[in-house]
């Protein structure tokens, strides 16, 4: 008899997590990172650019009152976008010895691949995640940056030019963040966080050429994503 009261407790355990809506498919979601700040005034675009994603992501919920995911990040770039060289600014791709930078067309292409686990304030109910939580993320950043139809001109003869070709420059960003937020699960989940996020560049950045690009070692974020929960 006992054996079979424990054998339907159980069971009546088991249906009741399974009845919570325990995973959540993040199909749409926008991001705003502020990682990144410009040498150079970059014509026609304001510092904001390259800074939005577009965000898809997986969650799980475990326990009680937390939650692990999964993210990835397409960052809205830079494409082909002309910059020049201000003495103000004191940007050039690389030195070239009795020659100023003139212009040149830079592109930047990225994407983040990260991890996060949340720890909500309220247990879940049968919907899921309804509550504030804290969270922890990290994130890698992969970077493509590059320059082209570079110009260079004599200091002392404006007429006299040089037009260096530069590789593709690929680096990446670990980034490690703490935010805080605030999940609303029915039809749908409505994710909406601030956080701020501690930047740190892999070792080649500016390795074969100077970047107009400077990587913030703290950067504040936003973040607003929507899900199927099932």
């Amino acid at each position: 008899m006992i054996k079979k009261t424990l054998f339907v407790l159980f069971i009546l355990i088991n249906i009741s997590v399974f009845a919570q809506k325990r995973n959540n498919l993040q199909l749409i979601g926008f991001g705003f990172d502020q990682w990144s700040e410009y040498y150079i005034p970059l014509e026609s675009l304001s510092p904001e650019v390259g800074r939005y994603s577009y965000i898809v992501g997986y969650q799980r919920l475990i326990g009680s009152k937390l939650s692990l995911g999964l993210t990835f990040n397409y960052l809205f770039g830079l494409k082909d976008e002309p910059v020049s060289g201000y003495y103000e600014y004191s940007y050039a791709p690389k030195y070239i010895n009795g020659y100023e930078f003139d212009k040149g067309n830079y592109t930047l292409n990225a994407y983040s691949i990260g991890y996060e686990s949340k720890y909500y304030f309220e247990e879940f109910d049968e919907d899921g995640a309804n509550a504030f939580y804290l969270g922890f993320n990290y994130q890698y950043t992969n970077i493509n940056e590059t320059i082209n139809e570079v110009t260079y001109r004599k200091i002392s003869n404006a007429s006299d030019t040089q037009t260096p070709t530069f590789e593709e420059m690929n680096y990446g960003i670990n980034k490690l963040g703490l935010k805080v937020g605030k999940t609303a699960t029915g039809t749908f989940t409505s994710d909406f966080a601030i956080g701020m996020y501690l930047n740190m560049p892999t070792a080649n950045k500016d390795l074969t050429w100077k970047s107009p690009t400077i990587v913030n070692s703290l950067s504040f974020n936003i973040t607003w994503l929507i899900g199927i929960p099932f």
